[in-house]
């Protein structure tokens, strides 16, 4: 079978009856071969085939969801952070992919000083709290915060020590809204 990376979309015309003949994703009509679905276009060359691997739909975020998230900007009240995961779903992120973290939803606890909680670049996992007007998320559950997080003196990633931070480059010691397997999610296949 060889595969060619031509996108299909629904109802897209893959050929005639004389070329080849309908395989999984496809369908005939009066004589054409037609997509059902959006994805790849196959082509069987032994059997004259073709055929149509469909793609997954982008995943929607909802309300209850917990998310990944890098903060990008950190305001007097708020952080703002970029959605890059939803944790249980390997598909891509469709639609909205910004949110936003009110200092209210940092901790069940009184928060002062939000840039003592979360720094730019630090990725969070989140509960997602309100999708629209605009995407809001909360950290105040106990095991929800900073998963990993980078010395703002020296960048070296942070080790947890009790909860703090401590850079094993430079020693520097930082605060923050510390999630509970801090360290311990591999980061790099989101």
């Amino acid at each position: 079978m060889v595969e060619n990376e031509e996108i299909v979309i629904p109802g897209e015309k893959v050929g005639t009856l004389e070329e080849v003949i309908p395989g999984r994703g496809t369908f005939e009509e009066n004589g054409i071969v037609y997509s059902m679905g959006l994805g790849k276009l196959r082509f069987d060359i032994e059997e004259m085939k073709a055929s149509v691997r469909t793609l997954k739909s982008p995943a929607q975020i909802r309300k209850r969801d917990l998310v990944i998230a890098v903060v990008n900007d950190i305001r007097n009240s708020m952080v703002v952070a970029r959605v890059v995961h939803i944790v249980g779903n390997d598909r891509q992120i469709a639609g909205e992919t910004t949110a936003s973290l009110h200092v209210s939803k940092v901790s069940r606890d009184y928060v002062q000083d939000i840039r003592r909680m979360f720094r730019i670049c630090d990725y969070i996992r989140a509960r997602v709290i309100q999708v629209r007007p605009s995407l809001q998320v909360s950290t105040a559950e106990g095991d929800l915060g900073v998963l990993r997080a980078l010395c703002m003196r020296c960048r070296a990633p942070m080790t947890r020590k009790d909860n703090t931070l401590k850079c094993p480059e430079c020693g520097r010691i930082e605060t923050r809204k510390i999630g509970a397997d801090y360290g311990d999610v591999d980061l790099s296949k989101l």
